[in-house]
């Protein structure tokens, strides 16, 4: 594929590497939030990974939301994958890695799943933070359709959203309708059991996440065939940003077990 081209499709809204595009990268790094969030919250990951010119990170900006502020919502999950896999297949030329954090490895696993069944290339290791494995029956009930008032106590119990975000009246409006339509498709997300996929899984955990446990962690075995590797990081459910730079000690640390030093070993599952 062209250079010309290449720079042409990295442009579309589906994707920002943040002005850090490579005209020949050697990986792709594609990263998906968590509900309600956008491409920003990979902005600094850009920063941390520059030192490596391989590496291009495309963070994944969902309709809705940063740029893309004024186009329609996407509260279907299938309707999501099918968006994702027809943007994402032209910059699947050079490997890539996915890693997604709460909602974002629900949509990074099941676009992994996706691309298989189109046989277009898989990514050379799935990274899943903040997110029990799939399989594991959800207990609570259905928020998404709850009245404003209602909704918002609802997120504070679950304490997946940032208390300071959810007190404040102006920054719900706006946000509000995003983490509707996030709470929507996660769920009225239906579990279809496949084959376990033949790509390396690495799971994070928060050590004090109450919403996903080790359990939760420790059941992503199930979901491939080859490697599991689990890590617990300190803090809550946003250890993403609290825990930052140990996040992103892990994400090359798998790069560089996984893809560059391309070493796939029988299953291990370690958790530290």
């Amino acid at each position: 594929m062209s250079s010309v081209l290449r720079s042409m499709d990295i442009k579309k809204p589906w994707f920002t590497t943040f002005g850090a595009q490579l005209s020949r990268p050697k990986l792709r790094l594609f990263c998906f939030p968590y509900a309600g969030g956008s491409a920003a919250l990979y902005k600094d990951w850009s920063k941390s990974l520059a030192a490596n010119n391989a590496i291009e990170l495309c963070a994944v900006q969902l309709p809705g939301r940063g740029a893309r502020i004024g186009e329609s919502l996407i509260d279907n999950g299938d309707l999501l994958i099918e968006r994702l896999v027809t943007a994402i297949r032209p910059l699947l030329d050079v490997p890539c890695v996915f890693f997604g954090h709460s909602m974002g490895a629900q949509v990074a696993w099941e676009l992994t799943r996706a691309l298989r069944e189109e046989k277009l290339p898989q990514p050379k290791v799935l990274m899943v933070s903040g997110r029990s494995a799939p399989q594991l029956n959800r207990q609570r009930e259905p928020i998404h359709h709850l009245p404003e008032a209602e909704f918002i106590q609802a997120l504070g119990k679950l304490q997946g959203t940032p208390d300071e975000l959810l007190q404040n009246a102006e920054l719900m409006e706006f946000v509000g309708p995003m983490l509707r339509a996030d709470f929507k498709v996660i769920e009225t997300w239906q579990y279809r059991p496949q084959t376990p996929l033949r790509v390396p899984i690495v799971a994070l955990g928060g050590e004090q996440d109450e919403g996903v446990g080790r359990d939760g962690i420790s059941a992503w075995q199930h979901q491939t065939s080859i490697d599991l590797v689990e890590r617990e990081l300190p803090g809550g459910h946003f250890f993403i940003t609290s825990a930052q730079d140990l996040v992103l000690a892990e994400v090359k640390s798998a790069l560089n077990k996984f893809v560059f030093k391309s070493e796939i070993n029988p299953r291990v599952t370690s958790l530290v």
